[in-house]
């Protein structure tokens, strides 16, 4: 049974994506973080990539990565890292802002939103994630 999301054992892929649905021209920004802790009773610090990460191999995290997409059509802009230091990882993001949040009619989809995907890395990405278990996370 488990008690936590904590990593305890492989390679945990991180990827954070911008993604904009709308074909219209507008621009729109994000900025995330990625904080990790030894266990519940450690403080939070920036985390730190594997040195086999695509991203910042072997670096802290910065406090603010900048996703961007703009212009006409659909787009994604992602950021992927490797983590393997054994405790919890937490994402964290200022919110999608820019000129195409305003375009929307209150309470609508902007047409744009932040995801964040996770998996084991060494097992790859699951193709149905809420029904299979492919690794130890």
């Amino acid at each position: 049974m488990f008690t936590t999301g904590a990593l305890t054992q492989g390679v945990l892929a991180v990827k954070a994506r911008l993604i904009k649905s709308t074909v219209d021209n507008l621009d729109y920004s994000t900025n995330f973080t990625i904080l990790y802790r030894a266990d519940a009773s450690a403080s939070w610090s920036q985390a730190t990539a594997d040195a086999t990460s695509p991203t910042s191999a072997g670096l802290a995290v910065g406090t603010f990565t900048a996703l961007n997409v703009s212009g006409a059509g659909s787009s994604e802009d992602n950021i992927e890292f490797y983590f393997t230091a054994v405790g919890e990882y937490a994402v964290c993001n200022n919110a999608v802002t820019g000129p195409g949040c305003l375009a929307a009619p209150a309470g609508t989809p902007a047409g744009c939103e932040f995801q964040v995907d996770f998996y084991d890395q060494t097992t790859g990405v699951t193709a149905a994630p809420c029904t299979d278990c492919t690794g130890p996370l």
